[in-house]
């Protein structure tokens, strides 16, 4: 995900998966892994900063999903990405 590659957090959690060989984060037992060259975080995608507006759109402005208010919207969209 060329996102992630310019996006701080998820640049240093890469490089701190590479140099621990694991996916474990010791101080908070949380679970960061790289899938298919993509950071996860508990198995959902993590989201840069940089496409948050998109996929919140993405989600809200799609005619199928019904508008169903920002916590409804933040709901569906929390079960993919992070």
């Amino acid at each position: 995900m060329a996102a992630q590659d310019t996006d701080p957090l998820a640049t240093v959690t890469k490089h701190k998966i590479r140099e621990q060989d694991g996916s474990k984060d010791k101080d908070t037992g949380m679970q960061w892994k790289v899938s298919a060259g993509a950071l996860t975080f508990e198995g959902r995608i993590y989201m840069p900063e940089a496409l948050r507006n998109q996929v919140i759109s993405l989600f809200h402005d799609n005619p199928e999903s019904g508008h169903f208010g920002a916590l409804r919207t933040a709901e569906l969209v929390s079960r993919h990405y992070y």
